[in-house]
């Protein structure tokens, strides 16, 4: 069994590693707040907490053995009780195993732990399925759908939408949008301020990936553009209207206008912090930021002006549209300095 038990070292190891990458959701703006709706409104996050939860478990709930091409593990001198062994052990190391066991030894019932399977199995069923469909799509990555727009700024737009895609950021706004949805057109009497909300909270989803425009851009990524014929004010313009065309898309079944309000204001206090040298982000994981003080300005900011565009005047609107021009202009210019980054 010594065979055995180097695999699954190895496999616990990558385990690991991706254990530690969602490390990420400690800087995201989304999961402070719900932690701060948990510590207020328990019955309020309940809702936003199963959100964030399926979409934790869709990397976790994977078969660990998974990792392994199976071309490779076929060809391993292992006999069926060696791999019979390597099966039970590598599902002994999934996460899910251990929260469930967490749970059952916690509340001494079996409910909670068998719901927490379900879920990851219906979660990875899910997964499955999209997988099959997309498999059937002239471009099997989904991203590459979006259409190559011409110019320069078009090729760009299309490579930062893309790049925005890939991270879970979108998906967990794309959530909430859809229950505003479900809640607007199947609700007998759906309440109107509850789309305003709404609308900042597929904002604030959002909100960290504005504090890190070039984090999936890499070091060659900074390298590229910095040798671009472009100045700073269209490398920012690029990556702001693709981060506004995913908001504007996800906020048309709730309030168009107090979602861009909001969009707005999160470019705009976060542009400062795009700019600062920090660790590459992770595909398909959270955006992570810094939550102190830029996370808080943001949320903050967001809140009040959308607030205000909601119950007070349109023009705060123009306001916001005026501060995140001003914001662009300074940091264009900060950026054809090469002062920052």
């Amino acid at each position: 069994m010594a065979a055995v038990a180097a695999i699954l070292r190895a496999v616990a190891r990558m385990v690991g590693r991706d254990l530690r990458s969602l490390d990420a959701v400690h800087g995201n703006n989304f999961f402070w707040i719900l932690m701060l709706m948990a510590y207020q409104q328990p019955s309020s996050a309940i809702f936003l907490g199963l959100i964030l939860a399926v979409l934790l478990l869709l990397p976790l709930s994977a078969e660990p053995l998974r990792k392994i091409p199976p071309d490779r593990l076929a060809l391993w001198p292992l006999t069926k009780t060696k791999r019979f062994a390597l099966r039970a052990g590598s599902l002994a190391l999934s996460p899910i195993f251990w929260i469930a066991a967490a749970l059952f030894i916690w509340t001494a019932q079996p409910g909670p732990a068998a719901s927490v399977i379900l879920l990851a199995v219906g979660v990875q069923i899910i997964a499955w399925l999209l997988k099959r469909v997309v498999s059937n799509l002239p471009a099997r990555n989904l991203p590459r759908l979006i259409p190559q727009f011409p110019g320069w700024l078009g090729r760009l737009f299309t490579k930062d939408f893309r790049q925005m895609l890939h991270t879970l950021d979108p998906y967990i706004a794309l959530l909430l949008a859809l229950s505003g949805a479900l809640y607007r057109f199947m609700a007998s009497a759906p309440t109107p301020e509850a789309f305003p909300i709404l609308a900042v909270m597929v904002a604030v989803a959002l909100s960290t990936y504005a504090q890190s425009l070039f984090g999936l851009d890499g070091e060659n990524g900074l390298m590229r553009y910095r040798l671009m014929p472009l100045r700073g004010w269209q490398i920012f313009l690029s990556k702001d209207l693709a981060f506004l065309a995913v908001l504007a898309l996800l906020e048309l079944p709730l309030d168009l206008r107090t979602g861009i309000t909001a969009g707005l204001m999160a470019l705009a206090m976060g542009r400062h912090q795009s700019l600062q040298p920090s660790k590459p982000q992770l595909r398909w994981r959270l955006t992570s930021g810094a939550l102190f003080p830029t996370g808080l300005i943001q949320v903050v900011a967001m809140v009040s002006v959308s607030a205000a565009v909601n119950g007070s005047s349109a023009w705060y609107f123009a306001g916001a549209l005026f501060f995140y021009g001003a914001a662009l202009w300074w940091y264009g210019r900060v950026w054809d300095k090469g002062t920052i980054a």
